[in-house]
């Protein structure tokens, strides 16, 4: 058991540097050796983005004064200590709303809240605006608020700008350009900007000490950083996810240890009796029933985290940052997408590879596609960015290697560190049976390189049963049912991109049966004016001896409907709605055939979300079972 270590204890060796010897957890910050390695590396870098963490009126986003003693990893100090300062926060969506919530935990003296949505807020981000305001005066916080479009005077007096995910940062880097923070910690006027995820991140590494393992790509993000949590569970850990996910974020996470941490405190000043304390500052998860725990819960804060699991989207790494440091990372692929926000596919590689930028600490692992897989650019700005991490594979060992047998319905992952003298084997049981695809196969063997690159161990019988517990998230690749007729429904509404949906329907098609195939939304224009969706079915032929069936509907249906004209073998209908659609499909459909809504385009012509969309799609699905 655990020591019981005092608040005022605890308080000290924080201010010394010292960690908590925990697997899993780094033992104190980066020592020298790290920053200078940092620094080789940047010096070394190419392209515009470099590490930042502040920027002076005469620099634009992005940019990092290589001299400038400013620009050390140590300014989380200057996140974590708001008290007398200044913080504006950039959309007003729950990415923005929660680290406003951070900012005043973290004695914020005035908050200015901007959004520029057209059209203005709506009802509902009006009332959690209104409910944040009073929350936060009440604490001593001034709040002002700012509809319409952003100007430079809306920035001045502030300190420090958290800009959401759902920000541009190209518009801010020239809004901002010629703005001066008025603080003494910004150094020469300059400006502290920072992304949502390093706002908060900062705390949940450096004061509580939490190993994190993060996820990005342009598909599969989801489902792994999915996965990794089920498993972590299952394991015994006390685990989180959060993030581009969407059940959380990030800032949420980090107010939430806050929130604890105050708690047990309080507690431990009062004399309110002994406790487990959990090693980064927060609250143990398992109690038993005792007065400190039910308090806790009722201030609905985090029960204390050996690990945290986050996926990170090219919107939230786009602000490079000092401040996020994973023990264990993943880029799963790269594939055109987000053009219209990143302007190419150099600057969305080196977004994506951002994540990596300062892992360099021994044991840190960076996780890739295999050299054959890797695309060029993803590769080339990895490099560029870190060059150093130790690396291991999604195909190749040290990595991961995924076998399937699918008339036996059987596999097995093969997994291996960098450090370990080779591979360990685990079955997957009915794993295929529960989640459909091999490709979702792969995504568990990523999720337990993931577990394992954390730093924990496990007997194999405990992992493998971690294995069988394995569900798909919602609204990928996510079985709805099965009629009385024997058709069955796949809502993979997520499938948002042509790559998403090619993998969806070879799951699919490997199985033998027919597929009725539901394309369409907003689809995502390429440089020549199509919307790639000939090669899409081109590809994923057998000889020519399928009979499937596709249903195109929405904003895009008639020019995906043209594009697939000249694809032989596939009967194509378009209709207006998804609706009409998936009412169409139960008419057409057989005995032993699969309704899939892969969508390969955006839902906002009809729905609110992919979530909206793929629910509506199950409602329906279900009322006919």
């Amino acid at each position: 058991m655990r020591a019981r270590v005092c608040a005022a204890t605890r308080a000290a060796w924080w201010k010394e540097g010292r960690g908590w010897k925990n697997a899993g957890r780094r033992q104190g910050r980066q020592g020298t050796e790290a920053k200078r390695a940092r620094t080789r590396r940047e010096e070394g870098r190419t392209g515009r983005w470099r590490t930042c963490s502040l920027v002076k009126a005469s620099a634009p986003l992005g940019t990092r004064e290589e001299d400038s003693e400013r620009f050390s990893p140590t300014t989380s100090s200057s996140l974590v200590n708001l008290a007398g300062r200044s913080v504006a926060v950039v959309g007003l969506g729950s990415s923005g709303l929660s680290a406003a919530r951070l900012a005043c935990h973290r004695q914020a003296k005035r908050l200015v809240l901007m959004d520029n949505a057209t059209g203005g807020p709506g009802e509902e981000q009006e009332r959690a605006v209104e409910e944040l305001k009073k929350s936060c005066e009440a604490q001593g916080c001034a709040v002002e608020t700012l509809y319409g479009a952003h100007e430079p005077e809306h920035f001045e007096g502030v300190d420090v700008v958290v800009l959401s995910p759902g920000v541009p940062v190209k518009p801010m880097d020239r809004l901002l350009a010629g703005v001066r923070a008025p603080s003494s910690e910004a150094g020469e006027g300059g400006l502290l900007v920072v992304s949502e995820l390093a706002f908060a991140i900062c705390e949940i590494q450096d004061r509580f000490g939490i190993p994190v393992a993060a996820v990005t790509g342009t598909n599969g993000k989801t489902t792994v950083t999915h996965f990794a949590q089920q498993m972590l569970e299952s394991l015994g850990k006390r685990c989180e996810s959060c993030g581009n996910i969407g059940t959380q974020t990030v800032s949420e996470v980090a107010l939430g240890l806050r929130l604890g941490d105050d708690e047990l405190s309080r507690l431990e000043e009062e004399g309110a009796g002994p406790h487990t304390a959990s090693g980064n500052g927060a609250r143990s998860k398992s109690g038993n029933g005792s007065s400190e725990n039910r308090a806790a819960s009722e201030l609905n804060s985090h029960p204390g985290l050996d690990c945290l699991v986050v996926e990170v989207s090219s919107y939230q790494l786009e602000i490079p940052t000092d401040h996020f440091h994973p023990r264990v990372a993943a880029v799963l692929n790269l594939s055109q997408d987000h053009m219209e926000r990143h302007g190419g596919m150099v600057a969305y590689a080196m977004a994506k590879a951002n994540v990596c930028a300062n892992m360099t600490d021994e044991d840190d692992l960076l996780i890739l596609p295999s050299a054959d897989d890797i695309s060029p650019t993803l590769d080339e700005a990895v490099t560029a960015t870190n060059a150093e991490c130790k690396r291991a594979s999604v195909g190749k060992l040290p990595g991961v290697c995924v076998w399937t047998n699918h008339s036996e319905k059987t596999g097995f992952a093969s997994v291996q560190l960098p450090c370990w003298f080779g591979p360990r084997d685990f079955s997957l049981g009915d794993f295929s049976e529960r989640c459909l695809g091999e490709h979702n196969a792969w995504n568990a063997g990523v999720a337990l390189l993931l577990c394992f690159g954390l730093g924990f161990d496990w007997p194999k019988i405990k992992v493998e049963e971690a294995l069988g517990t394995l569900k798909t998230p919602p609204h990928r690749m996510e079985v709805v049912g099965t009629t009385s007729g024997g058709v069955t429904f796949v809502n993979d509404s997520k499938a948002t991109n042509i790559d998403s949906t090619r993998v969806a329907l070879a799951a699919l098609q490997r199985k033998g049966d027919k597929v009725i195939l539901l394309l369409g939304g907003q689809g995502k224009v390429k440089p020549d004016g199509s919307l790639g969706f000939a090669d899409l079915l081109q590809q994923n032929r057998d000889g020519g001896a399928r009979k499937d069936v596709v249903i195109t509907f929405g904003a895009s249906g008639n020019q995906i409907a043209e594009e697939l004209a000249s694809v032989p073998s596939v009967h194509v209908h378009n209709v207006k709605t998804l609706a009409e659609a998936t009412a169409l499909s139960v008419q057409l459909s057989t005995p032993g055939s699969f309704v899939l809504l892969s969508p390969a385009c955006a839902s906002f012509d009809e729905f609110k979300n992919f979530e909206e969309r793929g629910e509506w799609f199950t409602s329906y699905a279900r009322s006919i079972m």
